[in-house]
């Protein structure tokens, strides 16, 4: 597996640092990412270290342009687009939240979007 970062378009370079990050801080500090596990699923460690997880190996399946990595990040974020909306709604529904909190879990939302073309766009072997 040949690493070239010189011929990886920048949406897929944006996309390997965010999972290689995000995916290291769910193994490392999971806690950071227990209240957005749906109560429903259960056993949030389990979830957190399997996502982290996921995302270590897509980042590393897009960096090595592996013909699998783009549909697999695409499905990862597709997942991670369905627990920010559960966030977002159980967020706004909590008397408690703040409004900053509020706000951001809704603005996020959109951000996954080009994510996932970027993820789609990946160059493969």
């Amino acid at each position: 597996m040949k690493v070239d970062l010189n011929n990886l378009p920048i949406g897929s370079k944006i996309l390997v640092f965010i999972f290689l990050l995000s995916g290291t801080v769910h193994l490392v500090n999971p806690g950071v990412f227990e209240a957005l596990i749906p109560p429903v699923l259960g056993n949030e460690s389990l979830w957190i270290a399997a996502s982290g997880a996921a995302e270590i190996i897509a980042a590393l399946g897009i960096l090595t342009k592996q013909k699998w990595a783009p549909k697999f990040t695409a499905l990862i974020l597709l997942i991670i687009w369905v627990g920010n909306w559960w966030y977002a709604i159980d967020v706004t529904f909590n008397l408690e939240s703040s409004w900053f909190l509020i706000l951001g879990s809704w603005l996020r939302l959109p951000l996954q979007i080009p994510l996932i073309q970027w993820a789609l766009r990946s160059p493969v072997n």
